[in-house]
């Protein structure tokens, strides 16, 4: 999967916008690997992106006459600041205390990177991944392995500095001010998995009622889809839809063995390649 810019190995963009990520990013990737067909999944953050690159390379988007995206699998997902103004939702943005419109360049913004050298560099604190067992409980205990995989991974987040985490994870615009509307997505599959129990702490989480209007959203395309005289089995939406609370949180879908959540290891990429698979074989 590609990493974030300002993450791993990746450049930082300064001010960067979401929508502005499947043409800058992952087309790239996708000429040189000769890539035509795929499916995307994202969770938290990531499910932002997830959203525009299905918007890009989905039907009627930018990418699609060369590369097809035919499905997109959203895990705790998290919905944009004029999605939540319009609907009157809680926004991510706001429970994580972000400086509307802030400017990563000006001195308003050092406590953005400040925050990221502490949370990424004092001893016995960092990485922050090392705490998450004190927010979700009930899965640290049951997958320690999977907090040690997280650990692994935030440790490569800042191997080039912790400055892209301050242009990233706390800068408005980049997080909240997407540049386009979830809407405007349109793939024939699709899995919005969210927990009821999650953002239990500001800022530790997705509000659950982001899921369920994502789901909805998806829901309506799907039964107008069905309700069409001229749509084709192939234009079909394959929908999958769970809202489950096991006590784990944001951390709910996280694949992990014998979980009571799980049926033989299922994950959303799982889920999105039979989804395919059905959709190939209609």
């Amino acid at each position: 999967a590609p990493t974030m810019p300002g993450s791993g190995y990746s450049d930082i963009q300064i001010d960067r916008r979401i929508v502005n990520y499947p043409k800058d990013d992952v087309l790239p990737i996708l000429k040189a690997e000769n890539v035509n067909e795929f499916f995307v999944d994202g969770f938290s953050l990531g499910t932002a992106h997830a959203l525009s690159i299905a918007r890009y390379f989905g039907v009627g988007g930018s990418g699609y006459d060369d590369h097809q995206c035919v499905g997109v699998g959203l895990n705790c997902p998290y919905l944009s600041t004029p999605i939540c103004a319009e609907f009157q939702m809680r926004c991510d943005a706001d429970d994580m205390w972000l400086v509307r419109h802030n400017d990563t360049q000006k001195w308003s913004a050092a406590w953005n990177y400040a925050l990221w050298d502490l949370l990424f560099y004092v001893p016995y604190i960092s990485p922050p991944a090392k705490f998450f067992g004190d927010v979700w409980p009930k899965w640290a205990q049951a997958c320690p392995e999977q907090v040690e995989q997280l650990i692994r991974d935030q440790t490569r987040t800042v191997v080039r500095g912790s400055q892209g985490q301050g242009c990233e994870a706390m800068h408005y615009t980049t997080q909240s001010m997407w540049g386009f509307d979830p809407r405007e997505v349109n793939v024939k599959n699709v899995c919005v998995w969210y927990a009821q129990d999650d953002c239990l702490s500001p800022g530790a989480g997705s509000p659950p009622e982001h899921g369920e209007w994502l789901a909805k959203m998806f829901q309506n395309k799907q039964e107008e889809a069905d309700g069409s005289s001229v749509a084709g089995e192939s234009q079909k939406v394959r929908l999958s839809i769970r809202a489950e609370n096991v006590g784990r949180g944001h951390m709910t879908y996280a694949p992990s063995k014998g979980a009571a959540y799980t049926v033989e290891e299922e994950t959303i990429p799982q889920t999105l390649l039979q989804m395919v698979k059905q959709t190939k074989e209609k």
